[in-house]
């Protein structure tokens, strides 16, 4: 089954006419409500259209339609009605987070794998499977609509992840229908039209930026495409979900209300708010947390990236404040460098040389570089000369093979072996014995 997603601005634009039942050209039908702004708004379209910015006239014309529908009638209800009879049952989607029509944020820094996490929902709902630490109670029909990746490559990414969760064709049936819609300006009733036709029960876009056709900081252009969202919903009976990304600065600083980047009309918009935040000591885990409208609050939890997919980690739930994630290379204990720096040595070198090995070549910092000295020796795949052999010279670190030698080498009263390997330190101002010679030097020139 596939998705044509109408992008002429004139089809486009006729059937938005159709909708409001009015013609610009021939005046015919009902005019809208604001006749006067409709027209200023057009004449602008107009001239974008000549201009070939279709960006901005699909954002015009997303105004317009929200300019010319006419209010709905109000719906009132006589509370004592309510009060005697039972309300409808409910149908979560999610059990205790979210059900049909309600709009749902996914939201979470850069590079934590947001698009993943959506396309795992997407699965599970697909196949009626638990998601995570939450309860799926049956499968649903998915509609994807993903903005960013090339066709191809998303092709992999669902291949692989279905294969990691273990869901076949036989699991999903035709569940869950993607929209490819990278380099596409998407129209919302070519949407639902398929939305309808196909009977979505949720539908996801990913991500939301690539929807705005202005600043997302701006309220009044961030409204028509959370308007396209209600009027999605109502149209199919489907929950809509979107991917979203968080702020510059540390997300886990703010309340979950103030997530996600752009204006705050955002935060107000949604039912339920899905957020993701780097962990505080794991660099695959992140914390989960569920902001709903309509449910009980949920306690966090952490998820970990294993093999293709997230799974529930046993990590207490405590995201990475107060500063950005921790360095990759300081948070990987000093253990995992052994065989790599045992595989970096030739000759033995002075402990001083040692140090800025491992900071040049592996971009260590001093700290963690005397660690992962303690550990190389720990481990015994490096070892150290037993003592100083000279006054104030260096201790030598290397291969067993090559320290025992140069001890052996080094403990010649007759030969000059010590003082030679000490001065070769000395010379590369690394030993401790340059210090001292210059000390000796200045008592010298006092006399």
């Amino acid at each position: 089954m596939t998705a044509a997603v109408t992008s002429d601005p004139m089809v486009q634009f006729q059937d938005f006419e159709k909708q409001i039942g009015f013609s610009f050209g021939t005046r015919g039908g009902a005019p809208p409500r604001d006749w006067s702004r409709i027209e200023t708004m057009l004449a602008e379209s107009s001239r974008l259209l000549k201009a070939g910015d279709t960006a901005r006239f699909h954002a015009l014309l997303e105004a317009m339609r929200l300019e010319a529908t006419p209010p709905k009638a109000l719906k009132v209800v006589d509370a004592a009605d309510w009060i005697e009879t039972e309300p409808p049952p409910l149908d979560p989607i999610i059990e205790d987070m979210f059900e049909t029509t309600d709009k749902v944020a996914l939201i979470g820094a850069s590079k934590l794998r947001k698009s993943f996490l959506a396309l795992q929902i997407a699965l599970h709902l697909a196949a009626g499977m638990e998601l995570l630490a939450w309860k799926v109670p049956k499968r649903r029909k998915v509609l994807l609509v993903q903005l960013e990746m090339k066709a191809g490559h998303f092709h992999r990414r669902v291949r692989k992840m279905a294969h990691t969760l273990g869901i076949t064709r036989t699991v999903i049936d035709s569940n869950l229908q993607i929209i490819n819609g990278r380099g596409v300006t998407v129209d919302m009733d070519a949407v639902a039209a398929y939305a309808k036709d196909f009977g979505a029960e949720i539908i996801i876009f990913d991500p939301l930026y690539k929807l705005l056709l202005g600043d997302e900081n701006s309220a009044e252009d961030m409204k028509p495409v959370l308007a396209a969202f209600d009027r999605l919903a109502e149209a199919t009976g489907a929950a809509v979900m979107y991917v979203h990304h968080d702020a510059k600065g540390n997300p886990a600083d703010r309340n979950v209300r103030d997530r996600g980047a752009g204006s705050g009309v955002l935060g107000r918009d949604y039912d339920c708010c899905i957020t993701m935040t780097a962990h505080r000591d794991d660099l695959d885990a992140v914390v989960i947390e569920v902001l709903q409208r309509n449910y009980k609050p949920q306690m966090p939890f952490t998820i970990g990236w294993c093999e293709g997919s997230f799974r529930v980690a046993d990590l207490a739930a405590v995201a990475a404040k107060g500063g950005t994630r921790p360095n990759p290379i300081s948070a990987k204990p000093a253990e995992e460098f052994c065989d790599e720096v045992a595989k970096l040595f030739g000759p033995p070198l002075s402990m001083a040389e040692f140090i800025d090995l491992l900071k040049t070549r592996l971009g260590l910092t001093q700290d963690k570089a005397r660690s992962v000295k303690e550990a190389v020796l720990r481990t015994k795949k490096l070892k150290r000369t037993s003592r100083r052999y000279t006054r104030g010279g260096p201790i030598f670190i290397g291969k067993a093979e090559e320290i025992d030698a140069l001890e052996n080498r080094l403990s010649q009263p007759d030969l000059p072996v010590a003082a030679q390997e000490t001065a070769k330190c000395v010379k590369s101002g690394e030993s401790g014995g340059n210090k001292t010679n210059k000390t000796n030097k200045t008592k010298r020139r006092r006399k």
